[in-house]
């Protein structure tokens, strides 16, 4: 048997504008693609045929928005609900006793559909009872056809104060009970979706509650009519006691991302104006947003926060601003974040610290100054672009990047993902910026924090030459090629510079933990100002370097390997533990172009500036001692200080200076040390490649 193709997809929500204002409104969380009926307490409400009402009057035809003019009527004037406004700020219709609204055009747009979606947001006035607010028939006591209410015994599960969806026949494996006391007396946005071959599913506040046991194989049939403000049950002069806003009808089934992001948008409590967060006049509801609630920041508004905030949901439309101020406020949601609009974020937090798996959505690039994520089920980023200024702080559960986060990198600092412990883990690609400033087109050493980059993903950040694939492959000449990128390798004989590499080709792929010599800048003489970025999934978790050690007799000049910090993160060499340097001296050297010297550091000492943080992408030189010489980091070796160049205090430094440059020497004392060399506190001199400048 063929089954028409239709869709359905039910909504009831409220939007909360001026009272009795009738006015043009927005989907929720602007999807309005394929709606079939759509009637809305904020719009086209009427006391009589042509007469709009007024807050208090009871309601006679509540009109269909979508165009195809499915208006909902009452002819019985005692049975019509009552138009009411300030529930949270927000308009609905309150329905009593016998009252209810009918439509049975709709009939013929429900039966023969295989596939749909019922959201209601609702406000029951009272607890532990049958009362209904959907039903596709005259109600007959019996769960079936399509129908939702509330019960105070399920029948099929034995809980107490559910909710009760039925669907094609009165049958136990069709029907849904929640679980035990989701009846309240709070708003509620229930959604019921199916597709045919599935089975149903209920989402109470837009996370999934329960489903029913059988999976529907056949289209909908036997709808004679849509009933609001009813149920099954409601047989004689009972109906449903409480509020009921929107409904909404699209011809689709929405998934479960969708299902939270429209539910965040239909519990909103909504801005009225600029002003501060705590302040009761920024909003429709006239409070303080409670921390459980689901907040929306409205077009031309600015609202900020005077202090740290939670809530459940957050909503930034297209030309709202959410600004944490310059005191850097923290704003905690258990629910999702969608930007459409602007965040402010100065240096501030946005945590996340749910119990289900929590959404970044929005049609916005947001930038995060702090970003936390302490949820066990996790935190996707669903759409748009994200951009970390500081730190993603991965507390527990997985962080999802959609492939989508850029960790930026600027003359200030460059973001870092923090340790990741226990069950914290990321998913997806990140980009890594490392930012260079103005100074010398000269030498760098560079690593990838991400896993599987190759040398083309340098030609959009700087020249390249000398190598296929290259910006330049045949500068200056095609027969003698300046290749302006090098590995380095170790097992080479003899000295030093013999174990240079040169690139051959853009596919070269870049090993995690390997270090490059590249010469980089956005002139042949000098440069501004540029950004390296590396697309790929970042390096976590222990990461092992294997080291080489050649014996070619050159003491001084073999055991040199060039590796590279692996991480999106600065590291402390100090915090690597001593077994964890496995046969290596306990010194590090990276070359700086901007004062032509190489930076130094062991023994808790640094020369020309070096230090014990080794900044993220930043490759730097490591001795080994031994064949077998190993280098671990770990996720605990992590530091929130980025950069490799600082200065240090130690109890003598002695000082060269020249017009070209400067050189240094630091002598330390401690009385583990010897007259010899100490591989755990001497560092061996790397004098400048620039012979102009003074060495010592």
């Amino acid at each position: 048997m063929k089954h028409a193709t239709k869709y359905l997809f039910f909504v009831i929500f409220s939007l909360g504008i001026l009272n009795g204002t009738q006015a043009q409104i927005q989907a929720p969380a602007g999807i309005s693609n394929n709606i079939i009926l759509w009637l809305s307490p904020d719009t086209a409400v009427y006391e009589a045929v042509g007469n709009t009402a007024e807050i208090g009057d009871r309601v006679r035809i509540w009109n269909d928005i979508s165009g195809n003019n499915n208006h909902f009527v009452q002819n019985t004037r005692n049975d019509r609900p009552r138009y009411r406004d300030n529930y949270l700020g927000r308009n609905t219709l309150e329905f009593s006793s016998a009252d209810f609204l009918e439509n049975t055009a709709i009939a013929s747009l429900i039966n023969g559909l295989s596939e749909f979606s019922i959201y209601m947001v609702i406000k029951s006035d009272d607890l532990n009872t049958d009362q209904g607010f959907l039903v596709s028939q005259n109600p007959n006591g019996a769960d079936e056809i399509l129908c939702m209410r509330y019960d105070r015994n399920g029948a099929n599960t034995g809980r107490g104060n559910v909710i009760k969806c039925g669907m094609q026949g009165n049958t136990a494996n069709n029907q849904i009970e929640s679980t035990n006391n989701t009846q309240t007396q709070s708003l509620q946005v229930l959604t019921l979706t199916w597709k045919i071959g599935e089975k149903i599913n209920l989402y109470i506040d837009g996370v999934l509650n329960e489903s029913s046991n059988n999976l529907l194989n056949s289209a909908m049939s036997g709808v004679t009519k849509i009933i609001i403000g009813k149920g099954p049950k409601d047989t004689g002069g009972s109906g449903w006691d409480g509020r009921i806003g929107t409904t909404i009808f699209y011809n689709k089934k929405m998934s479960a991302d969708t299902v939270s992001l429209i539910s965040g948008d239909l519990l909103s409590i909504n801005s009225i104006a600029t002003g501060d967060w705590d302040d009761p006049n920024t909003w429709d509801c006239n409070c303080n947003p409670p921390n459980s609630s689901f907040v929306t920041i409205n077009n031309t508004h600015v609202v900020s926060l005077t202090q740290n905030e939670t809530a459940a949901n957050t909503i930034v439309k297209t030309g709202g601003t959410l600004d944490l101020t310059n005191n850097n406020y923290r704003l905690s949601l258990s629910r999702n974040f969608t930007n459409n609009g602007t965040l402010l974020s100065r240096a501030g937090e946005v945590r996340f610290n749910g119990s289900e798996e929590q959404l970044i959505d929005g049609t916005s690039s947001t930038t995060f100054y702090n970003l936390t994520s302490n949820n066990l089920n996790g935190v996707r980023l669903t759409n748009g672009n994200a951009n970390i200024q500081n730190t993603l702080d991965i507390v527990s559960g997985c962080f999802d990047t959609d492939n989508n986060i850029t960790l930026i990198s600027d003359a200030s600092r460059t973001a870092r993902i923090a340790s990741l412990t226990g069950s914290a883990c990321i998913t997806g690609d990140i980009t890594m910026e490392r930012y260079v400033d103005a100074g010398a087109t000269d030498w760098r050493f560079l690593t990838p924090a991400v896993s599987g980059a190759t040398l083309a993903d340098f030609n959009d950040d700087f020249i390249t030459s000398g190598y296929t694939g290259s910006l330049y492959p045949t500068w200056p000449t095609a027969a003698s090629p300046w290749p302006s990128i090098y590995y380095y390798d170790e097992t080479q004989p003899g000295l030093i510079d013999n174990g240079f590499d040169a690139a051959t080709n853009a596919t070269n792929t870049i090993d995690v933990g390997e270090g490059l010599w590249v010469y980089s800048g956005d002139t042949s003489i000098g440069t501004q100002p540029f950004t390296v970025d590396l697309t790929g999934p970042p390096n976590v978790g222990d990461i092992t370097l294997p080291m080489s050690y050649t014996n070619s007799l050159n003491p001084d000049d073999d055991g040199w390997n060039m590796l590279g910090n692996p991480y999106p993160s600065a590291i402390d060499w100090e915090s690597i533990p001593a077994g964890d340097k496995n046969l290596i001296n306990d010194e590090i050297h990276i070359w700086n172009p901007d004062s032509q010297q190489f930076a130094s550091y062991s023994g808790m000492v640094g020369i020309n500036e070096g230090s014990r943080y080794i900044a993220s992408s930043q490759a730097i030189w490591v001795k080994a001692t031994a064949p077998g010489a190993s280098l671990k980091f770990t996720e605990s070796c992590k530091s929130s200080t980025a950069s490799f160049i600082r200065s240090a205090i130690v109890p003598l430094r002695v000082k060269a200076t020249s017009t070209f440059g400067t050189d240094e020497m630091a002598i330390n004392f401690t009385p583990n040390a010897t007259n010899g060399y100490d591989p755990n506190y001497d560092a061996h001199k790397w004098t400048s490649v620039n012979t102009s400048l003074p060495s010592i």
